[in-house]
């Protein structure tokens, strides 16, 4: 409902580097997939670019190669709803395992899905890409810290293969920082927890 003006519009949910970057790059990516070949190189940008030694075209991330079938404007669009759509309803799942409350939950994901940051860079579309990823790893992370079993573990490193092909340097930092946050909480916290039992 948030993005209804600009799709009723048809303007493009990536301005600026969106639909001069990253939107090309994807589009070779679709149209590659299309014709049963390896999405290896964009020769529409500039004198050609690479597309699986690059990151941000994110060629092997699953949500982008089952969008191929689409025409790339519309898998584009497809693209970045479904990602800010997926954001809300995870970070929602996330803060109900930390044990908070529904309305709490609702609105953490409300406000991190429809929040500042993202509606101010719709173009940065790795990014955005990559964002449901982030509490999709945490969910993970929290369910092998409470119990560390091969599953889990499967499990985390899924959510951190997807996190990675997504497209994103800067959401595979952040990652790695809500791990390196929350392995430090756990580590220091720990003691204290088991006084207090």
């Amino acid at each position: 409902i948030a993005y209804a003006p600009a799709l009723f519009e048809e303007r493009l949910l990536g301005p600026g580097d969106g639909g001069a970057l990253h939107f090309p790059d994807k589009a070779a990516v679709w149209s590659a997939y299309r014709q049963g070949v390896l999405p290896a190189w964009n020769p529409q940008v500039l004198l050609g670019t690479p597309l699986l030694a690059a990151y941000h075209p994110g060629a092997f991330f699953p949500p982008v190669a089952a969008l191929c079938l689409l025409p790339p404007f519309v898998a584009f669009q497809a693209l970045v709803l479904l990602s800010l759509a997926a954001t809300g309803p995870l970070l929602y799942a996330y803060v109900r395992q930390l044990g908070a409350g529904g309305v709490g939950a609702y609105f953490a994901g409300l406000s991190f899905a429809l929040g500042p940051y993202f509606v101010a860079h719709l173009g940065e579309t790795p990014t955005l890409v990559a964002a449901p990823m982030l509490p999709l790893l945490l969910i993970a992370l929290e369910a092998f810290l409470r119990r560390a079993t091969a599953p889990r573990s499967m499990g985390l490193a899924g959510a951190v293969a997807l996190l990675i092909l997504s497209g994103s340097p800067e959401a595979v930092r952040a990652g790695a920082a809500l791990i390196a946050g929350r392995l430090l909480v756990v580590r220091v916290c720990k003691p204290f927890l088991w006084r207090l039992e």
